[in-house]
């Protein structure tokens, strides 16, 4: 399993906030725009009291143009991690391979159609990225908080918008007047440095036991297999996976999760199960949805999000697990460290995976 493994991850390549009233502009950066009558003294006014320079950026969507807004730093900075040992990263200029950005990965003809398909899968975006275009606005908290509800408007802003990934979907000339409009128009999407994939480590396993067949460093491949166990373990009776693999003979964990790797990576796609790059597709197969973007420590969880008693999956430092959530975690709670065992419960099959996982940082967290 390699997924979060081998990236300087405590991923800084942070999206800053910035949204709405938000108004399209012809090629396909947008403009903050409050199209409401009112006085040029109280909107100056209102502009003045609003006025936060911390905010300052965003990505946005456009559903009309299905195009791409980045923040111009965003676009420019170093992803971090991302080397030759990710395919996509060979195909650029020798030159240009040792520090990648967005910029050289989707201005490169050699990368560039298979990048933007790539982010549209890290992004969770049903629509094709047509272009993305740099833009960055100082000035978008401004307007965005003009009008009776601006205080409201303004949290929904700083409490949402300020996570790394959240991406502001649009359609043109859209504009928002409340926290519950900002707040359903955005959603969570991974990391960069997770959407773009390395190398195949699952090469050779096809049509093995991959429980017991080792790879050519005499791993055995149940290793790579903990985003499946995770899931399976998830399955009651196993009836997502007789469905998803069409196979009814599924009768305890270790048949599940060969049929799900046959599933996945038996095909022609072969797609990389273990890999953070398959997050989307897969998980979607599920019917989960990104609940929490870190990287993030148990204990500073509640700084960051809230989750209420249930089951997750847990996307952390080179593994992902089944996590039960014993009790509800508000802002308010304290997890310290003789706390976590009461509020977490995790599920790794020991044969996988023997770190202690409330060691380890999560990077996403997946819930139904």
């Amino acid at each position: 399993m390699h997924t979060h493994s081998n990236k300087s991850s405590e991923n800084k390549s942070q999206a800053a906030a910035n949204a709405s009233p938000v108004q399209q502009k012809e090629q396909g950066s947008f403009q903050f725009e409050d199209n409401r009558p009112e006085a040029a003294a109280q909107l100056k006014l209102k502009e003045a009291k609003a006025s936060n320079p911390s905010i300052v950026q965003k990505l946005a969507f456009s559903k009309s143009n299905k195009d791409l807004s980045v923040p111009q730093d965003y676009y420019d900075k170093t992803i971090p991690g991302i080397t030759p040992k990710h395919p996509i990263v060979s195909k650029l200029p020798q030159d240009s391979q040792s520090s990648v950005s967005v910029k050289k990965l989707y201005e490169s003809q050699q990368t560039k159609a298979a990048f933007l398909n790539m982010a549209k899968q890290g992004l969770m975006l049903s629509d094709t990225i047509n272009t993305i275009s740099p833009k960055s606005n100082s000035s978008g908290l401004n307007q965005a908080t003009n009008g009776s509800n601006d205080g409201e408007i303004r949290n929904a802003l700083k409490d949402s918008f300020l996570s790394y990934r959240k991406v502001l979907e649009v359609n043109s000339g859209q504009s928002f007047y409340t926290s519950d409009g900002v707040q359903s128009a955005s959603h969570l999407g991974l990391l960069p440095s997770d959407y773009i994939p390395e190398a195949d480590d699952l090469v050779g396993s096809e049509g093995k036991n991959i429980r017991t067949q080792k790879d050519t460093q005499q791993r055995p491949w149940w290793g790579y297999a903990c985003r499946l166990i995770a899931l399976a373990k998830c399955d009651t009776s196993f009836t997502k996976t007789k469905a998803l693999t069409s196979t009814q003979q599924i009768a305890n964990l270790k048949a599940a999760v060969q049929a799900l790797h046959d599933h996945y990576y038996n095909t022609s796609s072969k797609v990389m199960y273990d890999d953070s790059s398959s997050s989307t597709s897969i998980y979607k197969d599920w019917g989960y949805s990104l609940k929490f973007v870190g990287p993030s420590s148990l204990n500073n969880l509640p700084l960051k999000t809230e989750l209420s008693s249930g089951e997750y999956i847990f996307d952390i430092t080179g593994h992902s697990v089944r996590v039960t959530v014993n009790k509800d975690i508000t802002k308010g709670t304290a997890l310290t460290d003789d706390k976590l065992d009461e509020y977490f419960t995790f599920d790794s099959d020991h044969e996988n995976y023997s770190d202690d996982e409330k060691t380890k940082k999560v990077h996403y967290i997946w819930s139904k």
